[in-house]
């Protein structure tokens, strides 16, 4: 085997990648990416940490791991976008933010920070709404210490007008 054949399949091994085309199938999301001088490599799968899973954008950038220097075996992997989650974290600060700058850190003294807009959380039918103006719950209740917004009484309030002492009704 001659030393430049050897060399280029070592070179070929580890480079740069630039995303163009994603798509999914079967739970896989392949990518259409150009490899060096603009080589077009189609349904590259993006391998990713387990328990995670994006879609990156056009344009983004990776690395092509190619088995045995072989482009047709190839994967791709760490893809970032440069454009986007540009923040200013700390040692131990983990980051989850999409494209329109919507970002949740998870600070490493357990902080949980959110910035730009809202979450929801949905889960058995109920739905959980945090932004700037509070909390909205539907389809659910809440509960403090075993007590139910929704259907919690008290005792011995005072009513108007004669200030007599009496139980309340659940909330309306």
């Amino acid at each position: 085997m001659p030393l430049k054949y050897l060399k280029r399949k070592i070179d070929n091994m580890l480079t740069r990648a630039v995303v163009k085309i994603v798509t999914q199938d079967e739970g896989k999301v392949l990518c259409q990416v150009l490899g060096l001088a603009d080589e077009v490599l189609d349904k590259v799968e993006h391998l990713q940490q387990y328990g995670i899973r994006s879609i990156p954008l056009s344009d983004s950038r990776g690395i092509l791991l190619a088995y045995g220097g072989s482009k047709d075996n190839s994967t791709l992997i760490n893809v970032d976008d440069k454009r986007y989650g540009k923040f200013t974290l700390q040692a131990g600060d983990v980051c989850i933010y999409s494209l329109n700058g919507a970002h949740t850190i998870y600070r490493g003294d357990d902080i949980i920070e959110i910035f730009d807009g809202s979450r929801t959380i949905t889960a058995g039918g109920m739905t959980c709404t945090i932004n700037s103006s509070g909390i909205d719950v539907t389809g659910g209740d809440i509960v403090a210490d075993g007590i139910s917004l929704k259907s919690h009484t008290h005792t011995g309030s005072p009513t108007a007008p004669t200030g007599a002492v009496s139980n309340t009704g659940t909330p309306v």
